[in-house]
Order: structure tokens, then sequence, then C-alpha cells
């Protein structure tokens, strides 16, 4: 059992919402505080760990991925933004020890209210939910699948749209499972804090000198039909006879 995850929390301009997250996290985890380019008073900026300019989302990813040099491929490693909500951290901590139990598992998320992404949503049942990618803004992935990720061109994509995704590609391409807990749910704001025009421009150029397996993985997983259990496992075989 992984008794001793790891938990970065990311932050932009919600300066004490990052601090009072990690602080009850900690109660659990092991959590590593990351701003990049926030107004930070001397007060707040002793609270985190590390203190970059603004590096964007993509950065901050590339961050956490340097983080984990000594980390084993198979360590379960948690991604969490400022401005999620955790209500029950010791809930989250026995729920991703036991979905990370099975050695398939590579990409967890607990269900979260606020998400773009309707399979996301929290459903009846204390089930995993299994799903072709998790929303980016509060997931769990072994060490391995950063890597394979890692590193992203923030010159291209600093935004960071697609790299949801991106990390689905990477479990199905190794032919692990992506899952969301129905038995755990955080919450999340229904905004975002950037164009989506620009976002969108950002993920095109970045996808655009990816292998086509990427490709077509980042263009289907945005069919619902494609997102959850059956659909999900299709075109995870699917991708993985793509040339």
């Amino acid at each position: 059992m992984y008794k001793d995850i790891k938990i970065f929390v990311v932050n932009h301009a919600l300066n004490q919402s990052a601090l009072d997250l990690a602080a009850s996290l900690r109660t659990c985890f092991q959590v590593e505080l990351h701003d990049s380019g926030s107004i930070l008073s001397d007060d707040e900026r002793g609270g985190f760990d590390y203190v970059w300019g603004n590096i964007g989302y993509a950065g901050l990813i590339n961050a956490v991925c340097a983080r984990l040099a000594e980390a084993d491929d198979r360590h379960p490693v948690g991604f969490i933004c400022s401005d999620v909500s955790v209500p029950d951290p010791s809930g989250l901590q026995e729920r991703l020890q036991r979905a990370f139990e099975n050695e398939q598992v590579a990409l967890y998320a607990p269900a979260s209210t606020g998400s773009n992404h309707p399979h996301m949503h929290p459903r009846r049942g204390i089930a995993l939910r299994r799903v072709s990618f998790v929303d980016g803004f509060c997931f769990f992935a072994r060490a391995a699948i950063f890597r394979e990720v890692c590193p992203i061109d923030v010159t291209k994509n600093r935004l960071g749209w697609g790299i949801d995704k991106q990390f689905g590609y990477a479990a199905a391409h190794g032919g692990a499972l992506v899952v969301v807990d129905d038995a755990i749910t955080v919450g999340h704001p229904n905004v975002s804090g950037y164009r989506r025009d620009e976002a969108s421009r950002q993920r095109d150029e970045w996808l655009a000198d990816k292998p086509r397996a990427e490709r077509i993985f980042q263009k289907l997983a945005t069919n619902f039909v494609l997102r959850d259990g059956i659909g999900a496992a299709a075109l995870a075989a699917f991708i993985r006879n793509v040339s």
C-alpha cells in the first residue's frame, strides 16, 4: 500500500486558498506548495515551497515532474489546483490507496463538481468508473505517467489545454486504467481564468507535431460516448493499434 503519497498543490492568485488547502491536506499527505506568478506578501511567500514566475499550468506540470527524479515509476503522485476544495482528505487518502493497489490503475481522480466534463460529475455508487481521461485540476498519476507526458513545450501550450487528455493517452497507450471515483467528491468552480480561444489555439499548435495516435486520442476522447466504460476501453484498444 502506498502510504506516503505526496500531493503538489499549485496556485495562481488564490494565495490564501492555496495555503488553507495545503494545511488541510497535510493532515493525511505529504504536501509541496508551488506558486506561479502570484503577488505574494512576505508572510504568504513563506508558506510556499517554490515560487515561480508566471509559468502557466503547463509550466507547473513540468515543475512537478522535475521534482519526481527519485520517485519510483509506480508511485502515485497528486496534483491539485488551489481552487479545488477537498472536504474529506482522509476519505480521499483511503480511496486512492485502494485504487492504486490495483497495479493496472495509472490515473485516478475523485468525482468533482464544477467540471466541464460530465463524466467527472459524481454518480450514484461507490465504485471506480473507467474513463478515457480525467480533469486536470485534481488528479493522481503514477510517476511514470508524469515522465511520459513531460516535458511540455510551454512556448506552444503554456495554458495547458489538452494536457488532461495527454495523461489519459499515456495511460491508455500503456494498457493501464484511468478511473473516476464516485465514492469521494471534490469541489471546483465552473470558471476559467483565461481566454478559451487562446487556450484552444495553443493546444492545437502543441498537438500539431504530436504523433498521429496522440492526435486521434485527443480528438476522440472529447466524444462523450468514449469517456466512459466500454467506450473508454474501446478507445484504449484502438489507440494501441494505431501506428
